[in-house]
Parts: structure tokens; C-alpha cells; sequence
């Protein structure tokens, strides 16, 4: 069950003006989610969670927002979703209804597919995620990450993914690693 809202963050931007307000939003998210398998979600202890947050990650993409991001926090949170109704407002604004629902279940099966992955140790969905951020700056003509500097590869070398298993356990509480550890959600460019 979808358990709870993340309330935006203050000093946020404005708001696209939505067809599907966050109580529909939520009740469609309970509904889908009662449609996966159990086995699907087996150590999401997180569970789904819905933030009123509409979140972007590269401040070249403006009309790029992030739908849904998968956690792993082995540090105490657990594995959860965060799906971000902000984001869905802004790309889909006045959509109907269906159009909505097909998004938030493709991003749903999205997003249990990276913690399935993390589950055998495959990444190839994070990968794919980086892949498709750097199509969208190719076509923007803004060049990769590594032109700017950051290249997503130093972060996510195929290599390096076939060889991790776990994280890396801190040394001592408190220590630089504790945080969460999050995977590549299911971006969206606005339409």
C-alpha cells in the first residue's frame, strides 16, 4: 500500500494546474499497486511513497522532470519508491485520466524493476536511465555530461556495476556513506 505523502519543499516553484488533484493521485497509486505481485515487492520495506515534490536532477534539462525514483538506503530506511505527483503535474497538466494512470503504472513497473535489479545485482536499467539523459542533452545540443565535466560513466562504469555486490558497510556511525543510495528514476520530458 501506498503508506504516505512527502510534503513539498518550501520555496519550490510554481505548480502546473493539474486535472487529477493528490487525493486522486494517491487513490490511483493504491489501486495499481494492489495489481503487483507480491513477489515483486518483497523487500521494498519502504513500501511506495508519494511526494508533493516536482523534482528535476540536471538544471540543463528544464523540461525534464524526474516521475519516480527508486531508494536503497541499507542503512536503516530500507528500499522504497518515491513517486512525485509534482512531476507527473508538470508533464502531464491537463491530460485525462488514463493518460495519467498509464504513466504512474509505467512508472511504477519502472522503478520495482531497478529494485528487482538491485535484488540480482544487474544494473542495466540504471544504465538505460543514464543513457537517456544523455540523448536528452544530445538533443538539445547541449553535448554529454563528460563535455561539462561530469560524466555519468565515472559514476556508473559497467565495469564497476558487474563487480559491486553490496555497499560498502561505515567504518563508524556517522561516518561520509550513510545516506541513501538512490537509483535512477523514470524521467520525463514535458510534452
Amino acid at each position: 500500500m501506498i503508506s504516505s505523502r512527502i510534503p513539498a519543499r518550501e520555496g519550490e516553484g510554481e505548480r502546473a494546474v493539474a486535472v487529477i488533484d493528490l487525493e486522486t493521485f494517491e487513490e490511483m497509486a493504491n489501486r495499481l499497486y494492489d495489481e503487483i505481485p507480491p513477489a515483486l515487492l518483497e523487500g521494498l520495506n519502504g513500501g511506495i511513497l508519494i511526494s508533493q515534490e516536482a523534482r528535476q536532477d540536471d538544471p540543463d534539462l528544464p523540461d525534464v522532470y524526474i516521475l519516480g525514483e527508486y531508494i536503497d538506503d541499507p542503512y536503516g530506511l530500507g528500499n522504497y519508491i518515491v513517486l512525485y505527483y509534482g512531476s507527473f503535474c508538470q508533464v502531464l497538466k491537463d491530460e485525462p485520466a488514463e493518460v495519467w494512470e498509464d504513466e504512474l503504472w509505467e512508472t511504477m513497473l519502472h522503478e520495482l524493476r531497478h529494485h528487482i535489479e538491485l535484488r540480482a545485482g544487474v544494473y542495466d536499467l540504471e544504465l538505460e536511465d543514464l543513457r537517456q539523459l544523455e540523448e536528452f542533452r544530445r538533443q538539445l545540443g547541449l553535448g554529454s555530461r563528460e563535455d561539462a565535466g561530469d560524466d555519468p560513466a565515472d559514476r556508473w562504469d559497467e565495469e564497476d556495476l558487474d563487480e559491486w555486490d553490496e555497499p560498502e558497510e561505515p567504518e563508524e556511525p556517522g561516518e561520509p556513506g550513510e545516506e541513501e543510495v538512490p537509483r535512477r528514476g523514470r524521467e520525463s520530458g514535458r510534452r
